[in-house]
């Protein structure tokens, strides 16, 4: 499956079934501010999923390919460590097994709020329930095409260096005149 504004690698769907697992996805990011990955494994006390920045910022900079020229990206040969169990992820560019479908209820995909939010965490919950372990695959970045513009890796890094995850303040002085 992917999102009509997905920009990936041309590896992407060879990379995504060489998992030989029946639900993972690409890693992707946001497409509105704040540019967070679509990675999500822990949940906080009030029962919400939080975004794994630090986790993705470290293998971003330990694999800094991802992010040049800010494109889809894949790296080769598959680094070990790559394919990480999660609890949610946004599903821009997932790779579905049949059988995953055949066993969720439909709809599939329901809308979890009035804002158009929560698709593709109803879609993973649903097939976790069913059974289903969800997995990002670290190794290559979908992208999301936004107007002539791909956001993607770089973007997210250059958003982390930019604002305080804690209290969301920008951490950037910016002069503007009006």
């Amino acid at each position: 499956m992917m999102a009509s504004d997905a920009a990936v690698h041309p590896l992407a769907v060879e990379r995504l079934l060489s998992w030989d697992k029946p639900l993972v996805a690409a890693l992707s990011f946001l497409r509105y501010a704040p540019i967070l990955p679509a990675v999500y494994r822990a949940q906080n006390e009030k029962g919400q999923f939080r975004s794994e920045v630090e986790l993705v910022i470290q293998w971003i900079r330990e694999h800094p390919h991802l992010m040049a020229l800010n494109e889809p990206a894949l790296l080769e040969p598959r680094p070990e460590g790559a394919l990480l169990e999660v609890r949610r992820f946004g599903t821009h560019v997932t790779l579905i097994h049949r059988e995953v479908l055949e066993a969720i209820e439909p709809p599939w995909f329901k809308r979890q709020s009035e804002f158009g939010s929560g698709e593709d965490f109803y879609f993973v919950e649903q097939a976790e329930a069913a059974g289903y372990q969800p997995y990002v695959d670290l190794s290559q970045v979908a992208a999301h095409k936004w107007g002539d513009w791909v956001l993607g890796a770089l973007d997210f890094m250059v958003w982390a260096k930019s604002v305080d995850w804690d209290t969301g303040e920008c951490l950037i002085e910016v002069d503007v005149e009006v």
